[in-house]
């Protein structure tokens, strides 16, 4: 995805990291989130599908197999969980496979919370 400020973001889904790079460089990219190995810490990330990248560089994350959608703030070293995160299941408070999301012009984060069958905001 290219956010409005001309930076490229790429996730590694087999890294569980997700690289910005700016547009026409040749460097390796830099890490933004998911500094470690796959897991459910709040440095960690398992199973990526889909980011989405704001203004200032802030990146919204559904971090599939952990169940919860995670914000990483620009240089943040964690994310923060901003939706889900109380462990599998469908009360309306978890998620179950976040896979995918979208940002309205207003902010708002819908999320498709696959294995519940629903979209969730």
């Amino acid at each position: 995805m290219m956010d409005d400020q001309t930076f490229i973001y790429i996730f590694s889904s087999s890294k569980n990291v997700v690289r910005r790079f700016p547009v026409g460089g040749n460097d390796i990219g830099t890490i933004v989130a998911g500094r470690n190995e796959e897991g459910d810490r709040l440095n960690q990330l398992d199973s990526l599908f889909h980011i989405f990248a704001d203004q200032d560089h802030s990146i919204c994350i559904p971090d599939c197999s952990n169940h919860h959608v995670m914000l990483w703030l620009r240089d943040s070293n964690e994310g923060i969980v901003v939706s889900g995160g109380r462990g599998k299941g469908s009360h309306k408070i978890q998620c179950s496979r976040s896979h995918g999301m979208i940002v309205d012009q207003l902010g708002t984060v819908y999320v498709a919370d696959s294995a519940n069958n629903r979209v969730v905001r």
